[in-house]
């Protein structure tokens, strides 16, 4: 029984957002989201193999495990990611940016943020309906993770507006990510609608 304590700890809502962000930061296919997965799958299915005839509440509860899991996972999602564009929600934003400015702070690294506006987003909106407004939005959110370096993250902070948390950067650097990120909006086309950004 001392491995299911284990395996229940395990299920901390903690470690949800913990891996559902890693996988969603790192862009990775394999990430510890995806093997806990399947590790409580192989964990459940062979506490079901090796106890399930002896206790028929052994499979039950292997189910509730993984249903737990899942809902946590969920959770997770809903609660730190915006659904819209895909990128951090302001909340999962601040929960990932703060250990990062607590280790810059104890290295003296410096940090950047960037606060990024679409300019007269509220015209789009009335003049083109809102489908066309969450194109736009869309459109910007990829041309940030196109922009950016693989360490820097970015959020949605609220409506039209963005944040960019850049850890370990010079000063002359930020200028370099601000000159990619006008260039590539001046140049791109949302829904044939072409849009300016304040940062």
């Amino acid at each position: 029984h001392l491995s299911f304590k284990i395996e229940f700890y395990n299920i901390h809502s903690g470690l949800a957002p913990l891996f559902s962000l890693v996988k969603k930061i790192s862009g990775a296919n394999s990430t510890p989201y995806d093997n806990y997965d399947k590790h409580l799958a192989h964990f459940t299915d062979k506490y079901k193999e090796l106890f399930g005839e002896e206790n028929p509440e052994i499979p039950l509860l292997g189910d509730v495990i993984q249903q737990l899991w899942r809902d946590n996972v969920r959770l997770s999602i809903s609660s730190n990611i915006d659904e819209l564009t895909g990128l951090l929600n302001r909340r999962g934003f601040s929960n990932t940016i703060v250990p990062l400015m607590n280790l810059a702070k104890r290295k003296m690294l410096p940090i950047a943020f960037i606060i990024a506006d679409i300019d007269h987003f509220k015209k789009i909106n009335d003049n083109y309906g809102h489908d066309t407004g969450d194109i736009v939005l869309k459109g910007i959110a990829e041309t940030f993770k196109n922009c950016l370096r693989e360490a820097d993250i970015v959020g949605r902070y609220g409506g039209e507006e963005f944040i960019i948390f850049c850890p370990d950067i010079e000063a002359n650097s930020i200028t370099k990510i601000l000159d990619k990120i006008r260039s590539a909006i001046n140049n791109a086309s949302f829904s044939k609608h072409s849009v300016t950004i304040s940062m």
